[in-house]
Parts: C-alpha cells; structure tokens; sequence
C-alpha cells in the first residue's frame, strides 16, 4: 500500500518522516497536525509514515486481528487518543476509548472506566483515530503510508535518506529534513544468554527456544501440549504468552461466590509453566489513578 492523502500544495515542499505509526507515532502525528493547523506553514509539508502493516495506528501490540483474551494493560477510563491540549486537531477533538466503545458496541450494563478490555479492538480505537486525522489534514499537509521495513537510516545533507524495504520485497531510497523514530517493541540482537539457550535447544531432541513472544499465537503454537515450558521475565509479556498457552487453548477462569477464581484446564496447555527472572518477582502493578499524575510538558512544547 502507498496511499497519498493530500490537501492544497503550496509552492515549496519540505519533508518528514515517521517510522513506525503504532500508538506513540501516532500521538505524535496527531500534535503536529494540530499545531500546523493553527499556525499555517510557509512551505508544504510531505510526511511519510512507515509502518511493517496496514494497521496504521494500531501497531503488532494492538493488532486487531489478535485473540480478544489478550488484554490491555491499563483500565479503559484511561486510554484517550485525543489529548486535552491546544491547539486542537482541523477535525476537533475525537472520543475517548470508553465513550467509542459505548457508541460503537452498546455493552448491556454501563461502563466504569476500570474495566480491561481486549488490545484488539483498542487498536480498532487507534485506526480509526488515524483514519480522522488524515481525513482533515492542515492546508499545505500530505501524507504518505507506506507498509514495510525501514533497513538503514544515512546521514545525507541537507537531511536524510531512508533505506526501505516494501511489503512485496522491493527496495526505495527516500529523503527526508526530518526523522521522528517511534519503534516501539523491538528484537535484541542475541546475546550470550540467548546463544546459551539456542545452543542448548539444538543439543537436545525435542528441546525449543523461542526467543521473542509476539505475535503471541505464532510463537506459542510451537509449544506442544503437555511441554514443559519455563520463562523468563515475570512481567506484561510473560502474561501474554500464559494466556496464549491457557485461555488460547481452551481453558478458562471461573469464580466461586466468595470471588475466588478456579482454572478449568482445556486440555492442551503445558504440563508445567516455570517463569523465573532476575528477583523473582512479578513486576510492580499500577495501583494509582494515572490522570491524577499528570504533569505540563517540559519538552516539545509550542515554544
């Protein structure tokens, strides 16, 4: 896809670009968007947004294709693409995650703001957040989406050049003035750890490593049933995959009258899960309203 958004050209073009159009990238653009609508540019502006898919906004985190039993890890009182600050956007200011969600679902009984929903349809939320913004572009703005992989950033006066792979395998050299990176998770390259562990799996017959979770319903499914699996890191991702080999294979929570919680197994899941990590610990949880801690910006504010 190499879709072109464009609103009236003015007589000078300059360039940005933006890799990666998950949710921070997208943040991003969003404030951009608003500022040059309130202040009018001199000169056109192209952006190029990079993205690996078509989800623009949603990222391989909120695929909207993934199992609605992985789960967003904060409440959705909170989750708002469209910020309180100003400027606003052409288009104005869009609806929070919750209300979105009321209007576009009607659930049965009326929403808190403390419940955790599915990362599925909050990527919906995030596509069409995007959808809006490049629908009323500032005068002067275009905007190109381009799926694929970006291999190489080079300096090259009197900016940049991208080095880019498409979706179909074809390679493109494009320039840019400016470079917002908005990567988000990414692959470690190995380490001796993980050489370990790689060299441990081809010594030993029926013996796997796996060495990055996502997307969770590929990787798990190397897992065979009634493995032995152990993990490392007891924080969002491990939760992910446990889901995966739990509830993705048949299992499910039921609760007693007191609130307590029993797990019906479904039959294919591991043998055993051993997570283990540096302290052995879970992470810490978030336990505090996250509006209340807000803070003005010290950095990339209008001045």
């Amino acid at each position: 896809m190499n879709r072109e958004i464009q609103s009236r050209e003015l007589s000078q073009t300059h360039s940005l670009a933006i890799v990666g159009l998950g949710p921070k990238g997208l943040y991003c653009l969003e404030r951009l968007l608003a500022e040059f609508h309130a202040r009018p540019l001199a000169h056109a502006l192209h952006i190029n947004v990079f993205n690996r898919s078509v989800h623009f906004g949603a990222s391989p985190i909120y695929d909207p294709h993934q199992p609605e039993y992985i789960l967003v890890n904060i409440s959705i009182g909170e989750i708002d693409l469209w910020t309180a600050s100003e400027p606003p956007i052409a288009a104005g200011r869009g609806p929070s995650f919750m209300t979105w969600y009321e209007q576009k679902f009607k659930p049965p009984t009326p929403l808190t703001g403390d419940e955790y929903l599915s990362r599925a349809v909050v990527g919906r939320y995030l596509m069409e957040g995007f959808q809006r913004l490049i629908e009323h572009l500032p005068q002067g703005v275009t905007v190109s989406c381009r799926v694929g992989e970006v291999l190489d950033i080079l300096p090259e006066e009197p900016g940049y050049l991208l080095k880019f792979k498409t979706a179909s395998g074809d390679r493109e050299e494009i320039r840019a003035d400016k470079i917002l990176l908005a990567t988000g998770h990414s692959q470690l390259t190995p380490g001796n750890e993980e050489r370990r562990y790689q060299s441990f799996a081809r010594r030993h017959t029926g013996a796997d490593f796996i060495p990055f979770v996502y997307p969770v319903v590929e990787s798990m499914g190397r897992i065979s049933p009634r493995a032995r699996v152990a993990m490392q890191g007891i924080g969002l991702t491990f939760i992910d995959a446990v889901l995966e080999l739990t509830e993705g294979r048949g299992g499910r929570f039921t609760r007693a009258a007191d609130g307590t919680l029993a797990y019906i197994a479904g039959g294919s899941e591991p043998q055993l899960i051993l997570p283990f990590s540096r302290t052995g610990l879970p992470m810490t949880p978030k336990a505090f309203d996250l509006p209340a801690y807000l803070r003005p910006l010290s950095f990339f504010t209008p001045q």
